[in-house]
C-alpha cells in the first residue's frame, strides 16, 4: 500500500503492487489499510460471500492491494464528494453521490483519493462463484467485468436490491442462502447488461446497423486468429474466409463481438500470455516479440488495461504460490 503521488496531481503516482492478497474485501479491515469510522461484516451462507457496510474517513490518495474477488461498491450516503479513481490504466474523476455503484474486477488493484465521509455497501464475491452467477465465464466475462470498472453506474434498481440483500443477511443461516444469493445473480447480471449495453453503444452507428455474423463464419475466423497469434489479422483474409467484403466483415464481427478483430486477437494474446508467464522463463521482450505487440512497453500496457496488474506482477504472483 502507498500513498498516491506526482503523476496526475500531488497525490497521485504510480506504484508497485505485490501479488494478489488471497482472500476478500476483509482483507483491506484485517490490514488496517482501509481508512474507516465504522465497518460491519455480513455473510452469506456458506460465507463465501461477504457483504461489508463501510463508514468511510476521507482518503488523500491509496493505491489498496489486489484482491481475488470481484468487488462491487454502492454508495448509501455521500456529501456528493469529488472523488478520483484509478485501476491502473490512468485516473478518472467522478463525484460522488447515493446510488453511485463502482465495479473493481478480482486481482485489480486500485487507487481512491477522496475528500468526503460516503457511507458505501460493499459486495465481495469470489472469482469462482461470479462465473455461476452471471451464467457466462472466460473471455466474455473479462471484457464485461473490464466495461463495467469503467465509469460509475446509476440504477435505482441495483442500489435497492444491494440494500435488501444487505437487511437480508442479518437474518440468514447456514443451510438456506435466502433471498441474499438470488439478489446478487441479480445485481451481477445487470452490472455486465449495463457494461454490454454501454459497449454496444460506443461501437459506431454501422456497425450496430449490420446483421451478426452467422456462427460458422464467427468460428471460422476466430479460430483462424487463434492459430495465428504471432501475426496481426488482416481484415482481407479474415473476409476472404467467409465469403464476405471488407467492409460488410468489419461491421458484423464489430457488432457481433463488440470489438474489432485486431481487438479480439489482442484480447486472446493477453491469454496466451497469461499461460507463457505462468509456464515458462521467457523474457517479457521476448513474449511480446513472440505474440506480436510491437514493444515490451506495449504488451505491458495492454496487459495491465485487461488484467490490472503488470505482466511481472501477474507471474510473482505465481512464483509466490
Amino acid at each position: 500500500m502507498a500513498d498516491a503521488g506526482n503523476d496526475t496531481g500531488p497525490h497521485h503516482r504510480i506504484v508497485e503492487a505485490g501479488p494478489p492478497a488471497s482472500g476478500q474485501f476483509t482483507h483491506y479491515l484485517e490490514n488496517r489499510s482501509l481508512p474507516t469510522q465504522h465497518a460491519e461484516v455480513r455473510h452469506e451462507a456458506n460465507e463465501s460471500i461477504v457483504v461489508t457496510l463501510v463508514d468511510h474517513l476521507p482518503s488523500a490518495g491509496i493505491w489498496f492491494d489486489a484482491i481475488e474477488d470481484l468487488i462491487i461498491s454502492v454508495v448509501m450516503k455521500s456529501n456528493h464528494s469529488p472523488v478520483t479513481r484509478d485501476l491502473g490504466s490512468g485516473p478518472f474523476h467522478f463525484t460522488e453521490r447515493p446510488g453511485c455503484i463502482l465495479v473493481t474486477p478480482p486481482r485489480t488493484r486500485s487507487f481512491w483519493m477522496f475528500s468526503g465521509n460516503p457511507l458505501v455497501l460493499h459486495l465481495s464475491v469470489p472469482a469462482g462463484r461470479v462465473d455461476q452467477l452471471a451464467g457466462c465465464s472466460g473471455l466474455e466475462l473479462q471484457h464485461l467485468l473490464v466495461e463495467a470498472a469503467r465509469r460509475p453506474i446509476y440504477d435505482g434498481l441495483l442500489s435497492q436490491l444491494a440494500v435488501r440483500m444487505w437487511s437480508a443477511l442479518e437474518h440468514s443461516t447456514v443451510t438456506v442462502p435466502g433471498f441474499g444469493y438470488q439478489a446478487l445473480g441479480t445485481i451481477l447480471s445487470l452490472v455486465l447488461q449495463n457494461a454490454a449495453d454501454t459497449r454496444q453503444a460506443r461501437l459506431p452507428r454501422s456497425a450496430a446497423a449490420v446483421a451478426p455474423l452467422a456462427a460458422w463464419r464467427l468460428r471460422r475466423v476466430t479460430s483462424y486468429m487463434s492459430l495465428r497469434l504471432g501475426e496481426p489479422p488482416r481484415i482481407n483474409e479474415l473476409a476472404k474466409l467467409v465469403e464476405l467484403s471488407p467492409d460488410y466483415f468489419s461491421r458484423s464481427f464489430a457488432a457481433t463481438t463488440g470489438m474489432t478483430p485486431h481487438e479480439w486477437q489482442s484480447n486472446l494474446r493477453i491469454e496466451e500470455a497469461k499461460r507463457l508467464l505462468r509456464e515458462s522463463n521467457m523474457s517479457m521482450t521476448e513474449i511480446a516479440h513472440r505474440l506480436a505487440f510491437s514493444s515490451s512497453a506495449h504488451f505491458s500496457t495492454r496487459f495491465r488495461q485487461l488484467v490490472g496488474l503488470s505482466p511481472s506482477e501477474w507471474r510473482g504472483s505465481f512464483t509466490e504460490d
